[in-house]
């Protein structure tokens, strides 16, 4: 053993809170690898690195079981750390914890990782809390001890609760991982929008980001079922297609489209022709591509009216089911307009921020260079101005459906528009059936 390797493991055996039999059948060592993983993700987040046993120690209380740890808990605690671990483990908050994160490597490394984060947090209030002063020794007078003790009881409450919140995020933010990949393969959160040292240097802010994808889970669930019975291949034809040769009858509704020669025979027999689906009718393709434009700005982070689903979720989430199921384009706008793929969907809800504005006008001139024949559906909370006289020209040439989600404006151009008013998440699919303005 090299004299380093002996230093580390006498420093460890001397000040750690716990025997070194607790790893037995391993060595230290094996679990030092871990705890290496916990100092890292400190230095990398707080800049600050704690002493090894401390960080060895933080994590065999979330790994073990907390009758072994009782068990190898040195009596009596020496120094503050030695009490400080004390206090930890007989809290009975620290045991509903023990019980989710014992033997589990990942929740272990997590739970440490905070537990070591609040301490340090707690330390610039209280000097006795400072990684480097946690190695002294008790005091002996009675008075001193009782108030170290109190003062232990409260603040390992607190990290407790912190640890609890940051597991509880990370829960989510695994399983949420796992969902977005399974419905956007190339979908990732190794960007700094949703990265580990985001959500445990920000766990609010990330755990809102993860709201955010959830409802966009929650709301492609729904579309797909809603979609597929509001828009069918009929209605496709029937409203949007073009007319692309002849074929037989097959729906009443259909009647519309007799070709002129059918209308030549007898009432009679034409109504025959018709029953028994003989009659040629002008067949209808489906000729359209849906272009959804998601306005983006801040206010598309709020919530949609009477839910608590946010608004760019819930658009993002009816653009992904057209994206699927009738190959759509996807839009985001604020005050410019880009194009993007199911992944970039993703990273606009991880790094939506509450300002910015929108600029419809940009929105119709990038309709104006796309053909005419598809159907483009414009998603805002908010309406700006438009030159009147333009926007009479596109809405007559384009096939373009306003969902205008509250608050709204009324205003001149916007009547030359079909528009539907979004109140609840199932009113977008009214976009794609609306027929008159």
């Amino acid at each position: 053993m090299s004299s380093q390797a002996f230093k580390r493991q006498h420093t460890i055996k001397e000040l750690s809170a716990f025997n070194v039999k607790l790893y037995e059948p391993l060595s230290v060592d094996y679990y030092l690898n871990y705890a290496g993983e916990v100092s890292d993700l400190l230095a990398n987040s707080i800049k600050v690195r704690p002493k090894l046993y401390q960080t060895l120690d933080a994590f065999d209380l979330f790994y073990f079981d907390v009758e072994k740890l009782a068990e190898e808990l040195k009596k009596p605690p020496k120094t503050l750390w030695q009490k400080l671990v004390q206090q930890t483990l007989t809290s009975e908050r620290f045991r509903e914890l023990n019980k989710v994160t014992k033997g589990n490597v990942d929740l272990t490394i997590v739970s440490a990782y905070q537990f070591l984060k609040s301490i340090f947090e707690h330390a610039k209030w209280n000097k006795q809390l400072r990684f480097d002063q946690l190695s002294n020794q008790l005091p002996t007078n009675k008075n001193e001890l009782k108030k170290i003790e109190e003062m232990f009881r409260k603040v390992t409450n607190e990290i407790l609760e912190n640890v609890k919140e940051m597991l509880e995020g990370y829960t989510e933010w695994k399983e949420t991982n796992e969902l977005i990949k399974g419905l956007i393969p190339d979908a990732s959160y190794s960007h700094d929008a949703l990265s580990f040292i985001r959500l445990a240097e920000r766990p609010y802010e990330v755990r809102k980001r993860i709201k955010m994808l959830r409802d966009l889970l929650n709301t492609f669930k729904m579309f797909t079922k809603l979609i597929p019975s509001s828009f069918s291949r009929s209605q496709v034809e029937d409203i949007h297609g073009i007319v692309s040769g002849v074929t037989q009858i097959k729906h009443l509704r259909q009647i519309a489209e007799l070709m002129p020669q059918e209308l030549a025979f007898p009432k009679y027999f034409l109504a025959l022709r018709i029953i028994t689906n003989t009659a040629t009718v002008r067949a209808r393709a489906i000729s359209i591509t849906p272009v959804v434009f998601i306005d983006k700005s801040g206010s598309m982070g709020s919530y949609m009216p009477r839910t608590d689903i946010t608004k760019i979720s819930c658009a993002c989430g009816f653009g992904l089911v057209l994206y699927k199921q009738y190959n759509a384009k996807i839009y985001f706008f604020d005050t410019e307009v880009h194009e993007v793929k199911p992944k970039d969907i993703v990273n606009t809800l991880l790094t939506i921020e509450a300002d910015g504005g929108t600029n419809i006008t940009n929105v119709l001139q990038t309709i104006e260079k796309m053909p005419r024949n598809n159907l483009y559906i414009i998603i805002t909370d908010g309406i700006d101005d438009v030159d009147v006289e333009y926007a009479k020209k596109i809405a007559s040439q384009y096939k373009i459906v306003f969902c205008i989600i509250p608050p709204q404006w009324e205003t001149e151009w916007l009547k030359y528009f079909k528009v539907v008013k979004v109140n609840k998440p199932e009113d977008f699919v009214k976009s794609l059936t609306i027929t008159k303005p």
